[in-house]
């Protein structure tokens, strides 16, 4: 049997994710086929994860894959200018199919097929954080996205933080070269799904989702934040 779990709200996509999968695999060798719903316990126990990247979310820490199936087939659906190069992938994201919602379902059948048959005589590793490339903002960029996602200009922002207007928009660039991002709204999108993922804390190491002290920390920061927000306005 092939459990497939895929992580998408959009109902419609959804299901023609499913029978576009289970076409492909119809064939008896394959066995049956079984759409489990969206939770850690089933990603753990699906042969086929299919997940959906807006801008930027490739590069980001995806800790819930970190322990997805031995040799099980990771299909990432974003545009094909959120595709990070392979070398800059997360190590949760290792050996991720990248496939583009634009794609023709002929070369995507092919490419699906090809890959699965890989995984399943790829050796397995163990995936771990201490290495990993996802990507992070620097204490400096953080502060000034947040206040971004507030809906403060740069010359407020450059005032609150006691910072040189260029400077304020040289953090802002940076963000959104590092993340591939062409817009202040594919900016907020990055935020409003993996804020909680961003965050830069002992010198970039990668467990802060583990850290319980640490996120009493964050909410404490964040509200010593909306202090300063408050006189701001």
């Amino acid at each position: 049997m092939i459990r497939v779990l895929i992580d998408d709200d959009n109902a419609f996509y959804r299901e023609g994710l499913w029978h576009f999968i289970k076409k492909n695999f119809s064939s008896s060798d394959y066995g049956t086929l079984e759409l489990l719903e969206t939770s850690q316990e089933n990603l753990t126990a699906s042969d086929i994860v299919v997940k959906i990247f807006k801008n930027g979310g490739a590069q980001v820490c995806h800790h819930e894959l970190l322990h997805r199936k031995a040799n099980s087939l990771l299909i990432a659906v974003c545009s094909e200018a959120a595709q990070p190069p392979l070398s800059r992938l997360p190590d949760c994201l290792k050996s991720v199919l990248f496939v583009s919602r634009r794609e023709a379902l002929n070369a995507l059948s092919l490419k699906v097929l090809q890959a699965w048959k890989h995984v399943q005589f790829e050796e397995e590793r163990v995936r771990n954080c201490q290495e990993c490339q996802a990507l992070y903002f620097s204490p400096q960029e953080e502060k000034v996205v947040r206040y971004i996602c507030l809906g403060f200009s740069v010359e407020r922002i450059a005032w609150i933080l006691s910072l040189n207007i260029k400077t304020v928009s040289s953090h802002k660039r940076s963000v959104m070269h590092k993340f591939n991002l062409n817009s202040d709204a594919e900016l907020l999108t990055l935020m409003k799904l993996y804020e909680e993922r961003l965050t830069y804390v002992s010198g970039r190491r990668r467990l802060f989702y583990l850290n319980t002290p640490a996120v009493e920390l964050n909410n404490k920061r964040r509200l010593h934040e909306k202090l300063i927000h408050t006189v701001a306005l």
